[in-house]
Order: structure tokens, then sequence, then C-alpha cells
């Protein structure tokens, strides 16, 4: 809410639209304080750390 200077409803609505969306994922498993990731980006990340084939 802090970050994008939005209230805690409008912050809601859109974390939802964009979990719908399969932008966001939630990784706490929580129902409060829940943490949400960028899952294309963190695929990406992830590329360059995994183990070459071998």
């Amino acid at each position: 809410m802090e970050l994008v200077g939005a209230t805690k409803p409008t912050t809601g609505k859109a974390i939802d639209a964009l979990t719908r969306a399969g932008i966001l994922a939630e990784i706490t498993g929580k129902k409060r304080n829940r943490i949400y990731a960028y899952r294309a980006y963190l695929d990406v990340l992830a590329e360059d750390t995994a183990p070459a084939p071998g």
C-alpha cells in the first residue's frame, strides 16, 4: 500500500486482478501477511542459476 500510495481495498483489488491474470502468485500459503511473486521474472532469474545439463 505504501509503495504504490493506494488504500488497502484498492491495493487488494489490484493484487487479486494480477493473481487472476496469472501475473502474480501468492507464495506463503498464509491468510495474513501474504507475499506475492512475479513468477515469470523469477523463472527467468532461475534459468541462469540452474545447473547445466550434463
